[in-house]
C-alpha cells in the first residue's frame, strides 16, 4: 500500500536554469494550472520522478481531466483540454531544462505500475495519446504515467 493517499491528479514539474522563464503567462485558464503547494504530493513527484532540488511543480485543477482521453479517437485531434496541454507541454519543452508530466490514476510507487516516457517534443502527441483507451500502445493502463519531454535529445 502507498503512503501517498491522492488520485486523477495531473503534475507538470519543470527543472530550468532560468527559472524566471515567464511559465505562467503560457498557462492556459482552462486547465487551472496552479503552483503544487500540497507537501504529500511534493513529496510524491520527488520520489517518482527521482528528482531533487530546483523544481517548479504545478498542479492541473480539473479532476476529472484524464476522462478525456477516453474520448480521445483520433490522434489528430484531441478534446479541447488534452488539444491545450499538449500545446502547453510544446511550449515549455524549449525553456526547460527537464520537463515533467505525471499523469496519476492512482498514486503509486510501485515501479510496475508506473509508465515512463522519454521523447522529444515533436512526438509528444504521438506518445500522450497512448493514455487513449483507442490506443493499443504500451501504457495505457498504467496507475502512473510520466512523461519526460525535451526540445533537444536525450543525453
Amino acid at each position: 500500500m502507498s503512503m501517498f493517499a491522492f488520485d486523477c491528479s495531473q503534475f507538470i514539474a519543470i527543472r530550468s536554469s532560468n527559472p524566471q522563464a515567464g511559465l505562467g503567462s503560457l498557462f492556459d485558464e482552462a486547465l487551472r494550472i496552479t503552483p503544487l503547494v500540497d507537501e504529500s504530493k511534493k513529496q510524491y513527484l520527488e520520489k517518482v520522478l527521482g528528482l531533487r532540488g530546483e523544481l517548479q511543480l504545478f498542479e492541473v485543477g480539473d479532476e476529472e481531466f484524464q476522462g478525456d482521453f477516453e474520448e480521445w479517437n483520433d490522434i489528430g485531434s484531441a478534446p479541447p483540454k488534452l488539444e491545450s496541454l499538449i500545446e502547453l507541454i510544446l511550449k515549455l519543452a524549449p525553456i526547460s531544462d527537464d520537463l515533467d508530466l505525471v499523469l496519476v490514476q492512482s498514486a503509486t510507487t510501485n515501479a510496475d505500475r508506473i509508465w515512463r516516457c522519454e521523447c522529444l517534443a515533436p512526438e509528444f502527441r504521438s506518445k500522450l495519446f497512448a493514455k487513449s483507451i483507442y490506443s493499443v500502445e504500451e501504457g495505457s493502463s498504467a496507475e502512473v504515467s510520466i512523461y519526460r519531454v525535451r526540445s533537444k535529445a536525450f543525453p
